[in-house]
């Protein structure tokens, strides 16, 4: 939207005194019949930037938010497709859990294969937090977003949500030392 100066009191842009000061030109001063100056009638085709640049600055600005948006919610989803996926490997390899198995164990034996469980999530999670960044952002370099300073890149809870919502053995193996322990102590 271009604004046009319009009065006498408006500020110039290209000059550092505004149009009521003492000193400035006399072309300034003297009206027309009708009323604005032969300085304002000479200038009122041109626009006033400064309107116009706090207008790209909002714009760059939102623009820059709604690209952060989206990469936030990319990033999530990367680390969640790849918990998803680490969970059902480890599922794998581990099997089904079999509680008879761990009826013959002694309790602080199964206490420990949970804590080293634990344990290989927890590196597995640094392994997440290293390849993630590594994954491109299609919008990197959109309007000078740089994807590699949103914070969220090293954050990988959604990747732990993941892991520990569907590790079926983990999960099966604490409930089934909680229920022991339970019996034990009751």
């Amino acid at each position: 939207m271009e604004t046009h100066l319009d009065n006498v009191n408006s500020i110039d842009i290209n000059s550092s005194h505004t149009n009521t000061n003492i000193d400035h030109d006399i072309n300034h001063s003297h009206k027309t019949q009708n009323g604005p100056s032969l300085y304002e009638i000479q200038n009122m085709n041109q626009p006033v930037q400064i309107f116009d640049k706090k207008k790209e600055i909002v714009n760059h600005d939102f623009t820059m938010k709604i690209v952060k948006f989206i990469d936030i919610g990319f990033i999530t989803s990367m680390y969640f497709i790849l918990g998803l996926y680490t969970a059902l490997l480890l599922d794998r390899f581990y099997g089904t859990f079999d509680p008879k198995e761990y009826d013959k164990k002694s309790l602080s034996r199964c206490i420990f294969e949970i804590i080293a469980h634990i344990w290989l999530t927890g590196v597995l999670t640094y392994f997440a937090r290293n390849v993630v960044p590594l994954i491109p952002f299609p919008l990197d370099g959109y309007d000078g977003f740089v994807h590699k300073n949103v914070k969220e890149l090293f954050s990988a809870a959604a990747f732990g949500t993941a892991l520990s919502m569907f590790q079926v053995y983990l999960n099966a193996k604490i409930k089934y030392v909680e229920n022991r322990v339970n019996l034990q102590y009751d």
